[in-house]
Parts: C-alpha cells; sequence; structure tokens
C-alpha cells in the first residue's frame, strides 16, 4: 500500500484474483444448490401424488382411506313435496296387532332354517379353503357323497364316528325306507 492509502497496482491485481475465485466458487455452489432444488423439487412432487391417492383413483383399499379427507356426501338437490310422509289418510295398514295371551308354540319346529344352512357351509369352507375351486369334478362327487351320507346320518340321530365306523367294517348304514300310509 502507498503512503497515500493507495493500493498498489499489484494488490489490485491479487484482489481481483481473489474476486473472481470467490465468484467461481459461488457459481459452483450455486450449480449444486440448483441440482438439489431440482432433486428435491421431484421428491415432493412424488410424495404429493401419493398423498393424493385413495381407494377412488389406486388400487388401495377403502380401509387404507383417511377418514379425515372424505368428502361429505353428496346431498339430494330435489326439495320436499309438500306432502305429508306416510300411507293415504283412512288406509288400515298392515301392521301387526300384539296378542292377548300365549300363544301354543310347537317345539319340534325349528325356529330358523339353519338346517339348510349347515348342510351347505362345509361345501363353502372347502371351496374358501382350496383357492374357490374344485380341482376335479370327481373330487367333487366324492366330498359331496360323503357329506350327504354324515348329513342324513345325522339329521336321523346318529353319531358321525359311529356312522363311519359302521361304513368301514359292516357296510354302509342306510336310513329305514318310507312306507306310504
Amino acid at each position: 500500500m502507498e503512503p497515500d492509502g493507495t493500493l498498489t497496482y499489484e494488490e489490485l491485481l491479487r484482489l481481483l484474483a481473489e474476486r473472481d475465485t470467490t465468484i467461481a466458487r459461488q457459481a459452483e455452489l450455486l450449480a449444486r444448490q440448483a441440482g438439489f432444488i431440482e432433486t428435491l423439487a421431484g421428491r415432493v412432487a412424488e410424495l404429493e401424488r401419493q398423498l393424493g391417492k385413495d381407494s377412488a383413483n389406486s388400487s388401495q383399499p377403502p380401509s387404507s382411506d383417511s377418514p379425515y379427507t372424505k368428502p361429505a356426501p353428496k346431498r339430494s338437490s330435489r326439495g320436499k313435496s309438500g306432502r305429508a310422509p306416510g300411507k293415504q289418510h283412512g288406509d288400515p295398514g298392515n301392521t301387526l296387532r300384539m296378542v292377548d295371551g300365549p300363544v301354543a308354540i310347537d317345539l319340534t319346529v325349528p325356529f330358523t332354517n339353519n338346517v339348510a344352512e349347515r348342510d351347505v357351509r362345509p361345501a363353502k369352507v372347502q371351496q374358501r379353503t382350496s383357492g374357490g375351486c374344485w380341482r376335479t369334478l370327481q373330487g367333487l362327487v366324492d366330498f359331496a357323497v360323503v357329506q350327504s351320507y354324515l348329513s342324513t346320518a345325522t339329521k336321523w340321530g346318529l353319531d358321525t364316528l359311529d356312522v363311519l365306523t359302521q361304513l368301514f367294517t359292516t357296510g354302509a348304514w342306510l336310513p329305514p325306507t318310507a312306507r306310504p300310509s
């Protein structure tokens, strides 16, 4: 530096060289940051796309939908007709009336038709556990014959294990034939 405080030519060249290296380092840093910003923008776009998926626009099940993002059910745009709900005035209707006393109930008649459901249930369970189909038609026929045999024996009040034991030792159990009246 000169005695009057001005810089020499060499010092000015050195300062200019330092400035150029600083500018080059900053330009390199800006380029790296721009690449990083571009990468982050791509990640944000992918995450927003994933966040926007629900059961309506992807293969996700409805149970995976957030309960807070579901829109309110659409309300009907129909207005009120002004009519009172119900039947016409004076129609007696079909309401069941209460009875005064106990009614005779036949306890031998089953309350529901669960017997028919119980006959179908083993076939449906076998179908579900075998992948939804039978391997062969003969396998289906064999299964149906065994199930029919055991179901009939159970309805006649016989134990299934006793009936199977009798089947393989002395022969098949057959229900008594119905005689015409």
